[in-house]
């Protein structure tokens, strides 16, 4: 097997998204939620109707050409309040996801700090023997004294661009009772030593 030039970046990111466009479902989702974000941002410019104008006289509507949705108990045009809605919507989406990916990268720190020198010294070892163990063996490590764990498994082998040979890893580590888990790739220099590149 051969791995692309530029192993954890490009080919990778090429492939998966080639993959996932394949599958019909996740086509079905990309399509919708691209044409909600983009009513999100027509809603910027322009609305049918202003959502903060109630009209009584047109409550209750049916669909119709005027009311493509139809409008509310208050009058107000429903089509309208959903490219609002939209927006907002994917506003608050945005600023969950910045919230979670900072505490998820606090978590991450906090996990990796906890790990001492006779946790990181396990961890190295059986890094180590993963580097020449065959595909799918599972690499373990266990600190007596702390409690902490690890499990290691080349999931992948091949080499890059350059004709360096190169192993993907999955990682797991129970620290403190909390489970973390890892992708890496990690590519063997001229000199012998391993360097990780993803």
């Amino acid at each position: 097997m051969t791995l692309p030039a530029s192993l954890p970046e490009q080919a990778t990111a090429g492939r998966a998204l080639a993959k996932a466009f394949a599958n019909r479902s996740f086509l079905i989702g990309f399509v919708v939620t691209a044409l909600i974000a983009a009513m999100a941002l027509v809603s910027f410019l322009w609305t049918p109707y202003d959502v903060t104008r109630l009209i009584v006289a047109d409550r209750n509507q049916a669909p119709s050409l005027a009311h493509w949705f139809g409008t509310d108990h208050f009058g107000r045009d429903i089509l309208s309040m959903i490219m609002v809605g939209a927006r907002n919507s994917i506003a608050v989406a945005l600023v969950a996801v910045g919230i979670g990916t900072l505490l998820g990268a606090f978590a991450g720190r906090e996990l990796g700090a906890s790990l001492d020198r006779a946790d990181q010294a396990y961890a190295d070892r059986a890094a180590a023997q993963a580097y020449s163990a065959p595909i799918g063996q599972r690499i373990t490590w266990n600190n007596p004294q702390s409690g902490n764990q690890g499990v290691i498994v080349p999931v992948k082998d091949g080499y890059d661009g350059s004709g360096a040979y190169c192993r993907e890893f999955q990682q797991t580590i129970v620290v403190g009772g909390r489970t973390e888990q890892a992708f890496g790739t990690a590519c063997r220099q001229p000199d012998g030593a391993w360097k990780i590149v993803g």
